[in-house]
């Protein structure tokens, strides 16, 4: 069915090997999903390719590196203990309005959505009216949920993400 997985793969599978994210199925340029097949009702969805090799994949389009560095949190607990992996962080640059914070993001292929720290979204000047809230400024609130709980988190604007690559191309999100 639309949006079904197979099942979950965690960092420890990833380690040490090239992760390909195929993302044409999405693209804008005649060969993927649109944004007016979205709006019509018209439209099917293909999963997004990822592969795990030992070495990169051939192609003949363009391809970037992200630099990526790991950060070691070490297993704890008694009797067995699971698959380990450190965590992947990425260096990305937030904007707004001239403002640019660069911040160390987790990256996970996984996540529904994305996560911006407080200090950053104050230090980006999210906090318009500076009464020390982001509820004000909050276009709408979403519910997150962890292990620690649930929260309702505001949902911000602000007008880009930029993904430096070791070819010096930045890739942007706005």
């Amino acid at each position: 069915g639309l949006c079904s997985f197979f099942g979950i793969i965690g960092m420890p599978a990833m380690e040490n090997r090239v992760t390909t994210l195929d993302l044409t199925t999405l693209a804008d340029d005649g060969s993927g999903l649109s944004i007016d097949d979205i709006f019509s009702g018209n439209f099917t969805v293909g999963f997004l390719g990822t592969t795990f090799d030992n070495q990169l994949p051939p192609t003949n389009r363009r391809r970037y590196e992200v630099p990526i560095h790991a950060v070691h949190f070490p297993a704890e607990g008694a009797g067995p203990l699971p698959s380990w992996s450190d965590l992947p962080f990425i260096e990305l640059v937030t904007s707004h309005q001239n403002t640019d914070v660069t911040a160390d993001f987790v990256l996970d292929t996984g996540a529904q959505l994305s996560l911006l720290s407080s200090n950053v979204a104050f230090d980006l000047g999210l906090d318009s009216n500076n009464n020390g809230t982001l509820n004000d400024e909050a276009i709408a609130f979403q519910e997150i949920g962890g292990v620690g709980g649930t929260i309702n988190a505001p949902v911000l604007l602000f007008d880009e993400v930029r993904l430096p690559t070791n070819e010096g191309v930045e890739l942007i999100l706005n």
